[in-house]
């Protein structure tokens, strides 16, 4: 597990105990609205709001004087001095917060990616296996849990053996950035002669109509955590 994976137990454990009963659409727009009003939460309990406001409208009064200017370009160079100034201090007294508010919503992303990202084939379909390099190739065996993967080299032989518990598109050699965000499906070893697994899961989707890249949970998610942020910064007057 990575650092953003670890709430996942807990997103999963409300998932199945609390929100089960509804339809998989309802309960992503749900999961948007709470990781935007805790993400919000957090940002306006850690950020300075009295002089963020005080520093977005001398920032605001400063480009009102800029675009008023009617000298030259050198009478006009402390106004413009000035006008970076007060933004570039608006931006300091925001950045703290907002980048420590984001981590609730950036660990609700990687979970809902795993949980409604995609599915197991239907009717024990095989999908698609490409194998890096090339001279490997890779077979889909279902199975209870989900499937495995043969891989084989040039001559057939079976060189490795991956399960899957969970409908994981990409297995690969471990890098730097899954310390942050970790592969459920393990990782392949790092001295082997195969450097990644990519499998051709079906993408669920959400939405009845629409392009594919429409349907799915992130087009679903995005939108909805984006109305949920404007309408609460909005009601709860949030700078």
């Amino acid at each position: 597990m990575g650092l953003l994976d670890l709430p996942g137990p807990l997103f999963d454990l409300v998932d199945r105990s609390l929100l089960s009963p509804l339809p998989p659409l309802v309960r992503l727009i749900l999961w948007a609205i709470a990781g935007a009003a805790l993400s919000l939460a957090l940002y306006r309990l850690l950020s300075p709001q009295r002089r963020i406001v005080e520093a977005k409208a001398a920032a605001q009064e400063a480009r009102r004087r800029l675009n008023a200017h009617d000298g030259d370009l050198e009478s006009a160079l402390p106004l413009m001095r000035r006008s970076m100034k007060l933004a570039l201090r608006h931006v300091g007294l925001v950045f703290p917060a907002a980048l420590v508010a984001s981590l609730p919503v950036l660990a609700l992303l990687v979970w809902l990616d795993g949980a409604y990202g995609y599915q197991f084939p239907a009717n024990r379909q095989a999908p698609a296996i490409a194998v890096e390099p090339e001279r490997f190739s890779g077979a889909w065996q279902p199975n209870d849990a989900g499937g495995e993967i043969a891989l084989r080299d040039e001559s057939g032989a079976e060189v490795a053996r991956l399960t899957l518990a969970q409908p994981i598109t990409r297995i690969e050699k471990r890098h730097w950035w899954n310390v942050l965000i970790g592969n459920p499906a393990g990782y392949l070893p790092e001295n082997g002669p195969i450097d990644g697994v990519t499998i051709g899961l079906p993408e669920r989707q959400y939405l009845p109509v629409g392009p594919d890249w429409l349907r799915s949970w992130l087009t679903v998610a995005l939108s909805a955590l984006v109305i949920a942020s404007l309408l609460i910064m909005r009601l709860a007057r949030i700078a």
